[in-house]
């Protein structure tokens, strides 16, 4: 399902974004699109949530592992809805050519992430890094929900990156010609 929803933002940001007239039309279309990310990840994460609690039997037929897919149907919920509310905002920011922004936030969230699995996910026998290494600093364990929470984390910074830098490009003055939602020269 995630495989092929998430194309529909970006899709429309790129065929829609560019083409938008006046600032007027451009911020229209950029809300629309992340509207329809929202709403696409509230109903995919509902779904989500709901399958692997009630019919989990749909996934696998191994019934151990019921129990584990309806451990992580929150952490499942709230990535189908980050990951759709990211897709949408990067999309804008791919068509409104950002590209150099796009490419260090995924080197940040890489970043974040690595330190959220230091520090949150390691112990567990000496698998952290520094002092996260030891069992006792371990808050997460090395659990599948654990690995989940870390999917989350990724998604939070990722879509809280996208979502801010889009807010700040909205609020910048637009350079004579330009207008809404500027291209960044080289930011």
């Amino acid at each position: 399902m995630r495989a092929l929803l998430p194309p529909a933002p970006l899709q429309a940001s790129l065929a829609f974004v560019p083409r938008a007239k006046s600032a007027w039309q451009q911020g229209e279309t950029v809300r629309l699109i992340l509207w329809l990310g929202v709403v696409m990840g509230v109903v995919c994460g509902g779904l989500t949530a709901g399958l692997v609690a009630a019919a989990p039997q749909l996934l696998t037929r191994d019934a151990a592992v019921w129990p584990l897919l309806a451990s992580v149907g929150p952490q499942a919920m709230l990535s189908m809805l980050l990951v759709f509310v990211d897709v949408a905002a990067t999309s804008v920011l791919l068509a409104k050519r950002d590209l150099a922004y796009v490419a260090r936030s995924f080197a940040i969230t890489l970043a974040a992430l690595a330190a959220f699995i230091s520090f949150a996910m390691g112990g567990g026998g000496g698998g952290g890094v520094g002092l996260a290494a030891a069992p006792h600093a371990t808050l997460l364990g090395d659990s599948l929900g654990a690995v989940w929470w870390a999917l989350v984390f990724f998604y939070v910074v990722r879509a809280l990156q996208s979502v801010v830098r889009l807010a700040w490009l909205s609020r910048r003055r637009p350079a004579e010609g330009e207008g809404g939602l500027v291209q960044p020269a080289g930011a």
